[in-house]
């Protein structure tokens, strides 16, 4: 019989009972030695336990596992292999051929979900389906790649993945989301979970989406006015508007989406958002961070420090398609970020 939850967790748990941290983290492990080259690979996305990566062929492979363990098995539904509860998988794994999915574009991860977005502009999901993250109008849990049909009529050129919520941009430049909405990561103005893609009226022209990318349960939006949109989560001032709870102060989520005025007179030519931190870069090579910084909380947009030699000052994007991690190392590769061996559980 399929396992609905972990022991001690209700089935019908929302994803905010569902704490991860109560189940233990493995060991942490080396990154690749200095020198080993990564695949060739078209784009990439982790969260903390699993990995995607699609190769210049258009290949997806698959890699790791999750923090729900139960019975001495692993919930692995959203590595689209076919089993929902297992064994982790250790190196990278092709999904199977699927015909009406043919050559990936990009790839996105969640905590406990992945998306594909194919060339052909359809996205498919699978993994757990609490809170509506995989866009089926249901809370099913599914273990292969399954279209979501309220996009197929969509074109869309960038999927992003937050905890337990989604997002895309269409080609029109117009922003949906749907999933986990709890702290008003769906910029719907509500806190409301949400089970099939629903646009973010917010986002409406003038105002074009041309990059979307989210933290545990934040959502940045770079539009093509090089502003910065930010909603969600607020507490660690992750959504940069000049408060943050740092000081035992309550800050309110950003339940719709809000131009982060810090940056109103920078032209930003990308965004980047893991946990509860958020990234940019600007259009004369700076870079700003803020949100729950390693050592101190930014609550406003700061200038980060130059990088030591070797490192990189943002998380680097390997496909405008591909933009999600749960990794809140700023220094981090991509390649140290999809490392089989730190994704593995």
């Amino acid at each position: 019989m399929s396992k609905k939850a972990p022991a001690g967790v209700s089935p019908c748990s929302t994803m905010d009972m569902l704490q991860f941290d109560m189940f233990p983290k493995p060991p942490a492990q080396p990154s690749p030695r200095a020198g080993d080259a990564p695949p060739l690979l078209a784009s990439m996305a982790s969260s903390e336990r699993h990995a995607l990566q699609v190769d210049e062929a258009g290949e997806v492979l698959v890699c790791g596992g999750s923090a729900l363990q139960d019975e001495g098995e692993t919930f692995v539904a959203h590595l689209g292999l076919g089993v929902e509860w297992g064994a982790p998988i250790a190196a990278p794994t092709p999904l199977a051929a699927n015909p009406e999915l043919g050559q990936a574009h990009a790839v996105a991860a969640g905590s406990l979900h992945s998306l594909i977005l194919s060339q052909t502009g359809q996205v498919w999901s699978c993994g757990a389906g609490w809170e509506g993250p995989l866009g089926h109008g249901n809370e099913a849990s599914l273990c292969v790649p399954t279209r979501i049909p309220a996009l197929a009529d969509v074109p869309i050129s960038m999927i992003a993945a937050g905890r337990a919520h989604s997002l895309a941009i269409s080609a029109d430049g117009a922003l949906y989301s749907w999933g986990w909405g709890k702290s008003g990561q769906l910029g719907h103005g509500d806190r409301a979970s949400v089970h099939v893609p629903r646009r973010v009226e917010a986002i409406a022209p003038p105002l074009v989406a041309l990059q979307v990318v989210a933290g545990d349960a934040h959502t940045v939006v770079l539009c093509g006015t090089g502003h910065v949109y930010t909603f969600g989560q607020a507490l660690h001032g992750q959504c940069g508007h000049g408060a943050c709870g740092c000081e035992g102060v309550a800050v309110p989520d950003q339940l719709t989406p809000r131009r982060v005025d810090a940056l109103k007179h920078t032209r930003v030519v990308r965004v980047g958002a893991a946990a509860d931190m958020t990234t940019a870069v600007t259009s004369s090579g700076g870079t700003f961070s803020w949100g729950h910084l390693p050592g101190c909380t930014g609550c406003v947009p700061l200038p980060t420090p130059a990088p030591a030699a070797g490192r990189a000052p943002l998380p680097r994007i390997a496909s405008a398609g591909a933009v999600n991690d749960g990794c809140a190392v700023a220094s981090h590769s991509p390649w140290e970020r999809a490392s089989c061996l730190r994704s593995a559980a």
